[in-house]
Formats: structure tokens, sequence, C-alpha cells
């Protein structure tokens, strides 16, 4: 059986991407979601997310769809 291939971005996607604090995470995906006219609590989609930050959305998607990502957490 295939697994479900998330749709949205969260703030510790970000943080597992970005290598930033949470509080900047939030702060990134806050910013995306003002560009996009969308209101707190939304949520962002990758492919949103991807055309906001200009991050190659393969990339994104295979970072965020790796189990092995979960655990990754700045120091």
């Amino acid at each position: 059986m295939d697994s479900v291939q998330r749709l949205f971005i969260y703030t510790k996607d970000i943080v597992n991407i970005t290598g930033c604090s949470e509080r900047t995470a939030q702060k990134i995906l806050q910013r995306a979601r003002r560009k996009l006219g969308k209101e707190k609590g939304d949520f962002v989609s990758i492919t949103e997310f991807c055309d906001q930050t200009r991050i190659d959305e393969k990339v994104i998607s295979r970072v965020i769809n790796d189990p092995r990502c979960g655990h990754i957490s700045k120091k």
C-alpha cells in the first residue's frame, strides 16, 4: 500500500528544511500566508509555499515525505 503524500507544509517542516528556529519558521509561514491572502490558521500547500520561497517543490516534497527527516533538530 502506498503512503499518502502530504499536501500542506507546517512549521516543523520549515525548521527541518532550513535549520532555522521554530519562531523563525513561524514567521516564514506567516509571511507566505499573508502574501497568499490567507488568514491566520489557514493551511499553506507545499506548492504555494514553493512558489513563495522559490524552493524546488521536488526538494521540499522529498524532505517532508522522508520519515528519516522527522528527527532533525537544530542544536
